[in-house]
């Protein structure tokens, strides 16, 4: 798509992924993939289920040792945004969609946003889990 064509505007279904520019990224005339995170006070279906859906799946991300299994766990998480299954049934529900434009991502600049989303969470698990160590050492030296 060049620079000068517009995305066709979406309906939202309670399914999509609703993103924002990263509020650095908002005084640039382009966007990259790096520049989304999830709408910030917006209380949607579809941003609830992508935070549970990256929770169920950063054990595997941490797990895994090669980009392209990375990648794996990235397009499952985007394939469970995207298909909605009731019993045999599977139709295709949630997208991702910049809240500005009300256009759909493109499939290059979802997959930089969840694996930098998983990046975050990783990282951020990881603290978690020093201080919880470093807290059971403390409460350990105490008795």
């Amino acid at each position: 798509m060049s620079n000068g064509e517009e995305k066709a505007a979406v309906q939202l279904s309670k399914y999509d992924v609703v993103l924002q520019k990263s509020g650095s990224a908002s005084n640039t005339t382009t966007t990259t993939s790096n520049d989304y995170e999830l709408a910030e006070g917006l209380q949607h279906i579809g941003n609830n289920r992508f935070v549970v859906f990256c929770n169920m799946n950063l054990p595997q991300f941490r797990k895994a040792s090669e980009p392209a299994e990375r990648d794996t766990v990235v397009r499952t998480i985007i394939d469970n945004i995207g298909n909605q299954c009731i019993d045999e049934s599977c139709q295709r529900e949630g997208k991702f969609v910049d809240q500005e434009s009300n256009a759909e991502l493109d499939m290059h600049d979802v997959m930089q946003f969840v694996r930098k989303t998983l990046q975050r969470q990783e990282q951020e698990s990881v603290v978690e889990e020093d201080l919880k160590k470093r807290r059971r050492r403390s409460s350990l030296l105490r008795r």
